[in-house]
């Protein structure tokens, strides 16, 4: 089921299908990550990700809606898009006015 379609079906559908991915969470094995540089162990805190597409068994695609990914949290631990990235190494390479050169393009 998509983000929207528990959406139609409103917050209490939304709550109990969270409810019960938590408790399938709960079932399945945890993840253990050991970290090493020059091959001596790195002591590990905390570990943030997050799922950037699904494909369902269906074929059907999700990805998250713009609002989510404009959240502050998650501008932290993503990575800059290939756009945001071409964007950069223009105004690196060849300046200000050239990136504002390219911006105007899309006017």
């Amino acid at each position: 089921m998509t983000s929207w379609e528990l959406e139609a079906r409103g917050a209490e559908e939304l709550r109990n299908q969270v409810q019960a991915s938590l408790a399938r969470q709960a079932e399945r094995p945890k993840l253990d990550v050991q970290m090493a540089h020059a091959g001596q162990p790195v002591p590990l805190d905390g570990m943030t990700a997050y799922v950037a597409q699904v494909e369902f068994a269906d074929g059907k695609l999700w990805i998250p809606s713009r609002a989510t990914l404009a959240d502050p949290k998650l501008a932290r631990v993503a990575a800059p898009s290939p756009e945001e990235q071409r964007l950069t190494e223009l105004y690196r390479k060849k300046g200000l006015n050239a990136l504002v050169e390219e911006l105007k393009r899309f006017q």
